[in-house]
């Protein structure tokens, strides 16, 4: 991979739990690593539920290995945030074992993590 084709800049986010005010469950995202990524679009679906349509978009991206990332169960518990885009994670892979890309393929427009 040609570190040069990491072009978009995205925050890995995990869900954290705390208490409101009166003392309700709070869910807010936290930011674990911000990286440079190269994404590529898989493929598009509408799904019509309860009559109202949702679009859900397929990606593929491409960053480099952090220890961060080695646990590919931690991983597709996190989010993806680009802008006010969020995207969630399906998997994660460290390719060939070799520390250098991790490949996660996330999906966008269904819920927000």
């Amino acid at each position: 991979m040609n570190p040069g084709r990491l072009d978009q800049r995205l925050v890995f986010e995990e869900r954290t739990t705390s208490k409101d005010e009166l003392g309700g469950a709070l869910t807010v995202w936290t930011s674990v690593a911000t990286v440079w990524a190269r994404m590529q679009e898989l493929s598009g679906r509408e799904l019509f539920a309860a009559q109202a349509a949702n679009s859900e978009v397929t990606h593929h991206i491409t960053i480099r290995y952090q220890p961060v990332f080695a646990n590919p169960l931690e991983v597709a518990t996190m989010r993806i945030s680009l802008g006010s885009r969020r995207f969630n994670i399906h998997t994660s892979s460290n390719i060939g074992e070799r520390n250098e890309w991790i490949v996660v393929q996330a999906s966008e427009g269904l819920n927000d993590g």
